[in-house]
């Protein structure tokens, strides 16, 4: 993690302000109307330079679109994603494919399979150098790669080499490589340790903290692991069916969650010491609803034991609890979490 006071003293490089991205789903023939999926409705954050914002939740929570929408990946439906550069800054969500190509560079993403994110016929040396020669760099192009492969802890002797070739954590260091080649500001991490053995995982984690500090660059990192985000990030945002429903400081969220899904996320962790028992009544029976069908007001109220008839009905709005601590939830002054009573 980064010092709180140098965090709080960098400047904002991302601010995301209402975004929104819906998929339309085709209807059968002559059945029904469209179905519209609300993959991530109404975020909104801020991440500063050389900042580890982590984001967690369930499969189909919404994690991966709102990093492809902050990306450009996919054209949002709604919303502002501001990017301030020293120079100036841009509304990416309103810019043109091509207004957007001299931004790429400062925009970047490691994926989460090291096997299927690596072109195969392309030897090392192509993969890494492929950012520059798109963005019209073409001198001092194997001096740039060699560098950089240094840096990701592997020899330029494997330039010439080709993926199949290597394990899974030094396919992930050359895509790591890559994502840094054009030293952007901003890298969306998507799972990107999810697929390596425990070992190689530790290894990368303090890669990309080395990276960070030595680069200033921030990431969006995703991720279900949250020893994981407990370990590398200065802030957390925890979204449920498109949502925020929480976001804190790191050691803040973990300490002291204030939304019941948020409780529940982190009680399902395992304990590695066994003299400590999880405590069952915060991990919550059900599944995420279907995103296609959100249920009324509250989305997480089928499944939370403090829901009321409020809940049921009017969606709440993410509110300040505390200095940098804002949380989505009607009762969050008033209910007990895992035998803890949140209150400011």
């Amino acid at each position: 993690m980064a010092n709180k006071q140098e965090l709080a003293d960098a400047r904002v490089l991302l601010e995301v302000e209402g975004l929104q991205k819906f998929f339309h789903l085709r209807k059968r023939r002559f059945r029904g109307t469209p179905t519209v999926v609300k993959a991530v409705d109404g975020v909104s954050f801020t991440m500063r330079e050389g900042e580890f914002l982590g984001i967690v939740g369930e499969s189909g929570s919404g994690k991966t679109t709102l990093g492809l929408s902050v990306l450009r990946a996919h054209a949002p439906t709604a919303g502002k994603i501001m990017l301030h550069l020293p120079e100036q800054s841009y509304d990416l969500a309103q810019l043109s494919g091509e207004e957007l190509r001299p931004l790429r560079k400062e925009m970047q993403m490691i994926f989460q399979d090291p096997f299927s994110s690596l072109n195969p016929r392309m030897s090392i040396l192509d993969i890494v150098s492929e950012p520059l020669r798109l963005n019209g760099i073409n001198t001092g192009v194997e001096e740039a790669v060699r560098d950089m492969l240094v840096q990701v802890g592997l020899s330029p002797e494997i330039m010439l080499r080709y993926p199949h070739a290597f394990s899974g954590g030094q396919r992930q260091r050359i895509a790591i490589a890559r994502a840094l080649i054009l030293n952007p500001r901003i890298i969306v991490a998507d799972e990107c340790t999810s697929a390596l053995d425990v070992s190689v995982q530790a290894q990368i984690l303090k890669l990309l903290e080395g990276l960070r500090r030595s680069h200033n660059v921030s990431f969006l990192f995703i991720s279900h692991n949250l020893a994981v985000i407990e370990y590398l990030c200065d802030r957390v945002l925890v979204m449920y069916l498109g949502r925020l429903v929480e976001t804190a400081d790191t050691e803040v969220l973990f300490q002291t969650p204030k939304h019941p899904y948020t409780a529940a996320l982190l009680a399902a962790v395992p304990k590695p010491d066994p003299r400590v028992r999880s405590d069952d009544k915060a991990i919550y029976d059900g599944d995420i609803p279907d995103p296609a069908n959100p249920p009324p007001g509250c989305a997480f109220h089928p499944r939370c034991p403090h829901a009321k008839e409020i809940c049921m009905k009017v969606v709440p709005s993410l509110r300040e609890v505390s200095p940098g601590h804002e949380v989505s939830c009607h009762f969050a002054d008033d209910i007990i979490l895992e035998g803890v009573k949140i209150a400011n």
